[in-house]
């Protein structure tokens, strides 16, 4: 991995810091494709070209919180 990420942390305890503020969002099974987002947003792979998500990803994840919020509200 390179960094600055897309947070702009120097180091991976930077990095590490903030991603295990969200440990238990990652954990929790919400969202069943988000560490394929995630992963390299706090670890880029090494080249100069970001790793973003493509529509259906998005699409998606918001059909499953969506899901997730109706379920929860009944």
């Amino acid at each position: 991995y390179s960094l600055p990420n897309f947070f702009g942390h120097q180091t991976k305890f930077e990095a590490n810091d903030l991603l295990s503020t969200m440990k238990s969002t990652l954990d929790s099974g919400c969202f069943s494709h988000v560490r394929m987002f995630v992963c390299p947003l706090f670890f880029p792979p090494c080249s100069s070209t970001p790793v973003l998500p493509c529509a259906q990803f998005c699409e998606s994840n918001d059909d499953e919180l969506l899901e997730l919020i109706t379920k929860n509200l009944h």
